[in-house]
Order: structure tokens, then sequence, then C-alpha cells
């Protein structure tokens, strides 16, 4: 498919684009039949449901042949997360000073730290 308007690099991204919401498209349409496969599927393991980890395996949907894309993708999506963590932590020691509660703050701000070591 030809973008009109779009070259190189920009055309590219927008034609992965319009492949995930094809396959998004595909999966809703697929959801019916897996909805009553999966009723008859055993239920996970509580560490599993917890981590709600059919869902988490699900979030990988890659638009090229690549071989390295499965990589890259889930290594940007752990990056996500450890900032969503480090957010979390900021908001806390914030709360911590607005409390004026010093030593609990100086942990949060401990842990982002440790977040951020290799």
């Amino acid at each position: 498919m030809q973008i009109v308007g779009h070259r190189g690099h920009d055309n590219e991204i927008i034609e992965a684009a319009i492949e995930i919401e094809r396959r998004n498209a595909e999966s809703n349409n697929l959801k019916d039949d897996k909805d009553e496969r999966d009723k008859n599927k055993r239920k996970p393991d509580p560490y599993s449901a917890w981590l709600q980890t059919e869902i988490l395996h699900t979030l990988q949907q890659t638009v090229s042949g690549h071989p390295g894309e499965y990589a890259f993708m889930i290594n940007v999506q752990v990056q996500e997360l450890y900032w969503a963590l480090i957010v979390r932590e900021m908001q806390a020691a914030q709360a911590c000073l607005r409390e004026d509660n010093l030593e609990e703050a100086h942990e949060a701000l401990l842990r982002v730290v440790d977040h951020h070591e290799p």
C-alpha cells in the first residue's frame, strides 16, 4: 500500500500501524470463538492469574519479519514498565514530602535509584 505524501520510514511506520489495526480487527472477529474455547480450558495457576501472564503474552504483536523485532519490542515494553514504576515511586516520595515524612520519602527515592541500576 502506498501512502501519498509520505516517504521512506514514515510510510513504513504508517503501513505497520495499518497492519496492527488489521490484525486487531481479525482478532476481534475470532474472539467469540476463542471465548468459547477458553471456557473449556483449565484455570491458570495462582501465579499466572496474579501476573495475568496470558494477557501479558498477547501484547507483543510484531509487524515485520525482522528477526530482532520481537526482542526489541519486549525490551522496550519492559523499559516502559520500569518508567511506570519510577513514576509511582516519585509520586510516593512527593506525598511523603508533603506530609514532612522525610524518612519514607528518602526510602522511595532510594528505590528509584535502585530501579535505574543495571
